[in-house]
């Protein structure tokens, strides 16, 4: 006797699942939560491929896309034997932490210093990174919110276009959102494996960032004084001092390092005077109209001529640490000197950071994407709060880091690329309204409020 099968399996929601479809072998295919993870990772994948292949080879030059920041040639110097310097036999750089680069030294030295090859992987990267959006937007709401955030940051063009280059942005993003994900679980259901394994994590963002060191300034007060959490206050207090400890051991031998080369503790890299000193010259000077790049040229030119006339050997280790103080130091004494218009140029820049780059056109189409994106997470985040929903334990320490990295760029280098790596969150918070206001995806969809 043959079998029979209900013809209207239910779905999540109760109703009958449009999903399911019978074949010709009389099994019916079920569109799985897992299998939609893995048509999402591929679809993120074969996006960054398409634009890698079809797109980006025609559009490089023009748009200046064949620049780096110097990651690719200390991977290059790494891989062939060289160390870690910017110019083969040259001195020792601390110029750029060594994750990113230790990552592309290990692509040159195994798979070859190609392009294609790492836009392969950093495409690879993306899908991932696309899998933990997904995972973090059905723990804080439902399935579809969940499947509409991998699809925006699948289609996100800043995403798309940074995995294409020997940038940092892939490799940061991917860590960023596998730390929020420990934080959501560590918030949720507690456990000092996952502080740990969140301090590893902050340790690797600090390795592959330096402005990763002042997120524990944000994150930290977000998970004590978070009064909504499940957890008991002594345990986020213990699970924060673990995390610091993490985060220490990781950042150690980079610290070690630096301390042999130039006798001072540098967490980081000297990358701080170079960005703050072209933010400040850029928001010094920026109107509508005028170029950023030449704004940038002119700030780079006028801090190497006050390193030059102060630092006689700026390429050494010594020299480095000390060209980059200098820079510091003069641009602390610019805005101290002007307080006033510092505070006026913060202020501006908290809205310049979401939109500034290189191109007018490329300007308003992120200031379209950001900013519905930000009133669309508005709306979730402020729907949550207001009912007072159990939630809100888990995406305070979310908004915290978004905090983190506005404030501080809004500060240094109001730049729209830097906040590539918080888009993906913001874009988890809008999944939800996002999810409710297309209509293709259905009626009944959960509101922020509801489970």
């Amino acid at each position: 006797m043959p079998r029979k099968y209900n013809n209207h399996p239910m779905n999540a929601l109760g109703g009958a699942n449009p999903d399911s479809r019978p074949t010709d072998r009389g099994f019916r295919f079920q569109w799985t939560w897992r299998r939609q993870l893995v048509a999402l990772f591929l679809f993120t994948v074969f996006v960054r491929f398409l634009f890698d292949y079809l797109i980006f080879p025609h559009v490089a030059t023009q748009m200046g896309l064949l620049s780096d920041d110097g990651y690719d040639r200390i991977a290059r110097n790494l891989a062939d034997g060289f160390g870690y310097v910017v110019i083969a036999g040259g001195p020792p750089t601390m110029k750029r932490v060594p994750l990113y680069p230790l990552f592309l030294a290990g692509v040159f030295r195994f798979l070859g210093a190609d392009l294609l090859v790492v836009q392969a992987l950093q495409a690879i990267i993306d899908g991932v990174t696309a899998v933990l959006i997904s995972v973090m937007a059905r723990k804080l709401f439902h399935r579809r919110a969940a499947l509409t955030a991998g699809l925006l940051f699948a289609l996100y063009p800043l995403a798309i276009v940074y995995s294409s280059r020997f940038y940092t942005e892939s490799l940061y993003t991917m860590l960023l959102c596998a730390l929020v994900y420990v934080v959501l679980a560590l918030m949720s259901d507690g456990g000092y494996g996952r502080a740990a394994v969140a301090g590893f994590l902050l340790g690797g963002l600090a390795l592959t960032r330096s402005v990763t060191l002042v997120m524990p300034l944000f994150l930290f007060p977000a998970i004590i004084f978070n009064r909504a959490a499940s957890i008991p206050l002594k345990m986020r207090w213990r699970a924060v001092g673990v995390m610091a400890v993490g985060m220490g051991l990781m950042l150690m031998p980079w610290v070690m390092r630096n301390y042999r080369l130039t006798g001072q503790v540098l967490l980081g890299g000297t990358t701080l005077g170079a960005p703050l000193y072209h933010g400040y010259y850029v928001s010094q000077h920026w109107h509508w109209g005028a170029d950023p790049a030449r704004l940038h040229r002119q700030a780079f030119n006028e801090r190497r001529a006050l390193i030059a006339k102060k630092i006689p050997r700026p390429e050494s280790p010594r020299g480095e640490y000390e060209a980059n103080r200098l820079v510091v130091a003069a641009v602390v004494q610019k805005m101290t000197h002007d307080p006033w218009g510092t505070g006026w140029r913060f202020l501006r820049n908290l809205v310049l950071v979401w939109f500034l780059t290189r191109h007018p056109p490329v300007m308003l189409l992120l200031a379209g994407i950001h900013f519905a994106l930000l009133l669309l997470a508005g709306h979730t985040v402020w729907a949550i709060w207001r009912r007072g929903d159990e939630r809100w334990a888990l995406i305070f320490p979310l908004i915290s880091i978004i905090v983190c990295f506005v404030t501080v760029h809004a500060l240094i280098f109001p730049f729209a690329r830097y906040l590539v790596p918080i888009m993906p969150l913001v874009i988890v918070l809008a999944s939800e309204s996002v999810a409710r206001r297309l209509s293709w995806l259905g009626n009944g969809v959960p509101s922020a409020t509801t489970r």
